[in-house]
């Protein structure tokens, strides 16, 4: 079963040779490695070339190299990369981070023959871990029927993240499941969809992928305002999803309702930004679907956080 790792690939000359050294390694061998070059302005493809062509492992795999003629993101190189894979399962993997010499081996055995829609693997944390501030839980589960994994996915037990995944080609094809361009967050939207459209995952607790964190990325950007406002795109960009694909079920709005509100009570509460700013974050997500339950939880939510305040006033 032909596997297809797609990597795109952006001013990443420093660490793009452990990414390519991390895939010749593989003990999975039916691999269609495809490299995006995003019109990066440093050696980043070429480095990535030279290993390939100078390694003795990457006689048995296939390599294809495509090439943005401007810098398009990485939603759109990874777009680029599906619409060129062949294989029965794609594998995204960020061309900072490394992966496992078996990952791929353990995902594709976790597919059962190929019956899984998609398999998630854990991942390890590097490089400057301290300013990761997410809680991470992995779960060994099998997810049967889509609503199954409709709420496995609002119970927060599949990864947000698109790589470390490995997908059947043929559901992200037909079900037209492509980033959204020019997005920060991306993943949020992206396996928001994936969740309504699988009809099986199988998620793992060993861990298959090596996440880097660097302080000049987008995880550990602090740019604020200019997040939370890509956060709105995504939280119109679910609701209209839903709407278009006639996905609409009690739990999704359960979901957008309650996720929604737990955003607008932590931007409000949020002291690195100016009230005014505060008060047109929340005014903007409350103005788009489901406002007057939106506004009841972020007020439950709020008055929790108030009184835990409180608690921890007196405690002290």
């Amino acid at each position: 079963m032909l596997v297809s790792i797609i990597i795109p690939v952006f001013k990443v000359e420093q660490y793009i040779g452990r990414c390519v050294e991390s895939v010749l390694n593989q003990t999975y061998r039916q691999l269609e490695v495809i490299l995006v070059d995003d019109c990066s302005p440093d050696q980043s493809i070429q480095i990535a070339k030279d290993l390939i062509e100078d390694s003795e492992k990457s006689g048995d795999l296939v390599f294809k190299y495509l090439t943005h003629d401007h810098n398009r993101g990485l939603s759109a190189a990874r777009n680029t990369g599906m619409d060129a894979a062949s294989g029965s399962y794609i594998y995204f993997l960020d061309s900072d981070d490394e992966i496992t010499p078996d990952c791929i081996e353990t995902l594709v055995d976790a597919t059962n023959e190929g019956s899984v829609d998609v398999v998630c693997g854990a991942l390890e944390l590097c490089g400057a871990v301290e300013r990761f501030s997410i809680a991470l839980s992995f779960y060994d589960a099998l997810y049967m029927g889509n609503a199954h994994v409709i709420n496995a996915f609002v119970k927060d037990r599949i990864p947000i993240a698109a790589w470390n995944k490995l997908l059947r080609r043929e559901i992200l094809i037909s079900e037209k499941l492509y980033f959204k361009e020019g997005l920060i967050y991306e993943d949020n939207l992206w396996t928001f969809e994936l969740a309504h459209c699988a009809n099986s995952v199988r998620t793992l607790t060993k861990k298959t992928y090596h996440y880097w964190i660097r302080s000049s990325s987008i995880m550990t950007s602090t740019h604020y305002i200019q997040k939370y406002d890509y956060m709105l795109i995504v939280f119109a960009e679910r609701e209209k999803f839903i709407k278009e694909r006639a996905k609409n079920n009690p739990v999704t709005r359960n979901y957008l309702i309650k996720n929604k509100a737990i955003w607008i009570q932590c931007r409000m509460c949020d002291e690195h930004i100016p009230f005014s700013e505060r008060l047109r974050l929340a005014s903007a997500a409350l103005n788009l679907c489901n406002k007057y339950a939106v506004l009841g939880y972020s007020i439950l939510y709020y008055m929790r956080w108030v009184s835990h305040q409180i608690k921890c006033f007196v405690c002290h």
